[in-house]
């Protein structure tokens, strides 16, 4: 029965054009664990705290009403009620929205485990892009220590990079990794993300002091 669920979600998923990488370990994880135990969650999480899940939602959004929620949502007016009165939100509606505002619009831990996944994978592509555009100064091999300063770096710019793949998610093609690490590094040189760039431009000038 949870593999029959699983299908059809995914269809229902992908006609969202929210994409499945079937060969990614952590999201047919996300998707068997959410999938089968979804009823029991729904039962015992959802309707005790669907309150708060809409408040937070109107928080995200900057929605001060159930009405303008939906709006928002760009949902029917009556669906944010229905919600309220099911004491829950369907799956597939969790992913859209934790895709496009953060694993914080969600509370089932798979769907945040899957969604920053992704964004995570696109940060790290984008900064090992960054890392091969700069090895040429600042070949670690050359001094091994800078292998922890190229990790301090991402530890600094990796939240933003994250935020930033958020953003491009919908322009990236069919949800591709490598298209939107291509589009957030667009970002990056047309100086969209300025505290990314300030924090690579004071780590190569701290970098060059210390040589």
């Amino acid at each position: 029965m949870c593999p029959e669920r699983r299908d059809n979600l995914e269809r229902r998923l992908t006609a969202l054009g929210l994409v499945i990488y079937s060969e990614s370990s952590w999201l047919q994880y996300a998707f068997t664990h959410t999938v089968c135990n979804f009823e029991y969650r729904q039962a015992v999480t959802m309707t005790s705290e669907i309150e708060e899940y809409l408040s937070l939602l109107k928080k995200l959004t900057g929605a001060t009403s159930d009405t303008d929620l939906a709006t928002k949502l760009g949902k029917a007016k009556q669906t944010v009620s229905s919600w309220r009165r099911r004491g829950s939100i369907p799956l597939e509606v969790q992913y859209e929205l934790a895709e496009q505002y953060g694993p914080e619009a969600t509370p089932f831990p798979e769907i945040k485990y899957a969604v920053q996944m992704r964004e995570r994978l696109i940060a790290t592509t984008v900064f090992l892009s960054l890392f091969d555009e700069q090895r040429a100064e600042l070949e670690p091999k050359d001094d091994p220590s800078r292998y922890v300063s190229w990790g301090r770096l991402f530890e600094h710019v990796e939240l933003e990079l994250m935020k930033a793949a958020r953003k491009v998610r919908e322009a990236s093609l069919d949800g591709d990794p490598f298209a939107a690490a291509e589009l957030v590094k667009g970002l990056l040189r047309a100086g969209k993300l300025p505290d990314v760039q300030r924090s690579i431009d004071i780590w190569i000038r701290d970098v060059e002091v210390d040589d």
